[in-house]
């Protein structure tokens, strides 16, 4: 696997983990707690992080491939790719959970959906920037 890819998967799954818990467990708690409520029956009180660091470190991953396959070297690349692709996957994700579990609803779907899309923006622009700094030898 090339350099460039490693360094970003890791990149983004920091940046991801770091600011989804910025925004999920300060920025947007509130909306949380509303969202665990509605989710009761389902969902973790406290969550378990080594799933949730996985998790970061495979949608970096996927991140990470598709930004070296679309030749992303920037911040402004990487932001605006990583912003279209999780807004699609997000868009898809709450529009099934919208579809599937009374407890989503439309608000909670539009903040979440927004929310992410930011996130991944942010994730994919830094690894854009790694991707321009690191050089395949």
């Amino acid at each position: 696997m090339e350099k460039k890819i490693i360094f970003g998967t890791l990149a983004g799954a920091i940046t991801s983990f770091c600011l989804g818990g910025l925004v999920f467990g300060f920025l947007l708690k509130d909306m949380m707690a509303e969202w665990m409520t509605a989710f009761q029956g389902c969902a973790h009180t406290d969550p378990p992080m080594v799933p949730i660091l996985l998790a970061n470190i495979v949608i970096s991953l996927l991140l990470a491939l598709y930004l070296h396959q679309s030749s992303v070297t920037t911040f402004m690349g990487g932001l605006k790719a990583g912003g279209l692709f999780f807004l699609l996957l997000q868009l898809w994700f709450d529009l099934w959970m919208f579809a599937s579990f009374t407890g989503m609803t439309n608000k909670l779907m539009a903040i979440d959906t927004v929310s992410n899309t930011i996130l991944g923006a942010i994730t994919g622009g830094v690894v854009g920037w790694v991707f321009g700094k690191v050089q395949n030898n």
